[in-house]
């Protein structure tokens, strides 16, 4: 935010997924609409007075069927978050913060856990590229480790989908 700027020196940026975003408010709309009516309210402030756990149930309730992986994300709002936060970088905007970037290897398990059946990829999976992409991905990596199991190429896979490519 550009209100920010000068407030901070140093930054150390982990699981940054730095376009995973909104494109903007109308972008995000359905995402808050489907939590405000999860947790049967008519307004979008009323979820500023539930208290935190009556929040993340409607978050997991409204949001369990979401098409796509990480519904709730930064929006590009033209005030708070004028811009993507790579195209701020471009432009210049981080050039007097030192940083350090970085993810784990196969941060994705986190989000699989042990004993998960393993099914074709879904969209819902995805957060950044398209099922199609996805699959033919799925096949190069699966050719170039052939000795790594399939569940471990689809950690690899699903972990650079959504910390690394995007980064």
């Amino acid at each position: 935010s550009p209100a920010a700027r000068g407030l901070f020196h140093r930054a150390a940026i982990h699981s940054g997924a730095g376009n995973t975003v909104f494109g903007s408010v109308a972008e995000e709309t359905p995402v808050a609409e489907a939590i405000v009516e999860a947790a049967n309210l008519d307004d979008p402030r009323q979820l500023l007075s539930l208290p935190a756990g009556q929040v993340i149930a409607a978050q997991i309730a409204g949001l369990k069927d979401w098409p796509q992986a990480w519904p709730i994300r930064p929006t590009v709002d033209g005030e708070i978050m004028p811009q993507r936060a790579l195209n701020a970088a471009r432009s210049g905007a981080t050039r007097h913060v030192a940083m350090i970037i970085g993810t784990c290897r196969d941060e994705w398990a986190l989000f699989s856990p042990p004993g998960t059946p393993f099914l074709p990829l879904e969209p819902r999976q995805l957060g950044n590229l398209d099922l199609g992409t996805m699959t033919a991905m799925e096949q190069r990596y699966a050719s170039a480790l052939p000795d790594v199991g399939a569940e471990d190429r689809r950690i690899r896979l699903l972990t650079a989908e959504h910390f690394w490519m995007p980064s």
